[in-house]
């Protein structure tokens, strides 16, 4: 609705008055980072909503600081979008970008409502998003997760499918155009085999190549996962990891989309 910051000021004081309030969401509403931190700071003291999308608000780096205290004391909320900001990028407006990845992975193992968190498209750098992936890694509640639209190296690939092997619970994750290649591909693709509860895997848009192919045919084919939704356009599969992948689907009656 492109309210603005002046608008976003009411729902910060709803935010924190309301007693009832269980479900909002403001997403593309430009509040910008002062709004921003009015929230979670309103968050900290409520105890009611369970959840809040806020997705494209240009939310700076500074809303991380107010966040990461929310949800260290905030035992309700349990659904959280705050994709399409600035939480990972330094500007004037929004702050400094340095250790923001820390405090927000130290407040995610702190956390243990958060079941649905979106932090996809915030510009997050690999240091901070190190931080981030190794708190994945030691958080007990989260079973879906979307950080879609952030550059993946080797190293943060390597740490997402190390969370993954290491708490199997995930229904939803998404890595949707991460630019994951096909040597971090090939462990990735491998942790997920674990993933027997999994509904949901989004990796479109990323690069995982022929070999990664023959890894997914096979999580394709195992029937102890129950994947109903797998998306993987433009991989660079080529025509044969197209073949294997399409083969794997013959004896599937799970997936569905």
């Amino acid at each position: 609705n492109l309210l603005g910051a002046d608008s976003g000021m009411l729902f910060v004081r709803a935010v924190r008055r309301m007693p009832v309030l269980a479900t909002l969401d403001l997403s593309e509403n430009l509040f910008g980072t002062r709004i921003g931190r009015g929230l979670m700071l309103a968050l900290q003291e409520n105890q009611s909503l369970t959840a809040l999308t806020a997705k494209a608000n240009f939310f700076g780096p500074t809303v991380i600081h107010e966040l990461a205290v929310a949800l260290k004391v905030n035992n309700t909320l349990t659904e959280l979008d705050l994709s399409q900001n600035r939480l990972g990028l330094t500007t004037f407006e929004g702050g400094d970008a340095t250790d923001a990845g820390k405090h927000l992975g130290e407040a995610l193992v702190a956390n243990r409502s958060m079941v649905n968190l979106d932090i996809s498209n915030n510009h997050w750098d690999q240091h901070e998003l190190a931080h981030i992936t190794t708190a994945i890694h030691n958080n007990t509640s989260l079973i879906r997760l979307a950080i879609n639209h952030t550059e993946f190296e080797d190293i943060s690939t390597l740490q997402l499918a190390s969370a993954v092997d290491v708490r199997p619970v995930f229904r939803q994750f998404e890595t949707n155009h991460c630019g994951i290649g096909p040597r971090a591909g090939a462990v990735f693709s491998l942790s997920m085999e674990n993933l027997t509860h999994m509904l949901t895997l989004n990796l479109d848009d990323n690069m995982l190549g022929e070999k990664v192919a023959h890894r997914i045919a096979e999580m394709v084919a195992n029937k102890h996962i129950h994947l109903e939704n797998l998306r993987l356009a433009k991989n660079d599969f080529g025509p044969e990891g197209c073949l294997v992948i399409a083969e794997a689907f013959g004896d599937n009656r799970r997936i569905t989309s």
